[in-house]
């Protein structure tokens, strides 16, 4: 059973909402309008889309991989150092339809294929961007401003 949750209020909700209403299928399709909740459900998903184009990654992106959970993000600046296509999710063309569901149904088709990218991410994440790599270079960067 497929469940679509949409966080936030981004700006094709309306056509969302029109396709969840011409589609009946309103039990299989939610909108929560609190972005901050990303960190509360994303954990919980089998798969995120992330098609935002702005460049950084949403808070959802990185709860994301820092959770396990396979993406399928589109070919942006924002998601380049955070998704690599093949081993934490997959990257997608901007704007190509048929790309996004390709991706979508490979990877829900391939179990094995899912959680060894979720590892990967999880791993990945601690390994690039956890607590002693930020402190580290948060040290370094005040180190350069301390006369010797």
């Amino acid at each position: 059973e497929l469940h679509l949750v949409v966080i936030g209020r981004g700006s094709q909700l309306r056509e969302l909402e029109r396709f969840r209403d011409q589609q009946e299928c309103d039990n299989a399709i939610h909108f929560v309008d609190d972005p901050n909740s990303a960190g509360e459900i994303v954990p919980h998903v089998d798969l995120l889309w992330s098609f935002d184009a702005a460049p950084r990654p949403s808070f959802a992106t990185l709860r994301a991989i820092a959770s396990g959970v396979p993406i399928v993000a589109t070919d942006t600046v924002g998601h380049r150092p955070f998704v690599r296509s093949g081993e934490t999710g997959l990257i997608v063309p901007v704007g190509v339809r048929p790309s996004p569901v390709q991706a979508t149904l490979e990877l829900m088709e391939n179990e094995p294929l899912r959680r060894r990218m979720a590892e990967t991410a999880r791993t990945r994440m601690a390994a690039d961007f956890g607590r002693e790599k930020f402190m580290a270079a948060y040290r370094a960067l005040y180190d350069s401003f301390v006369p010797r």
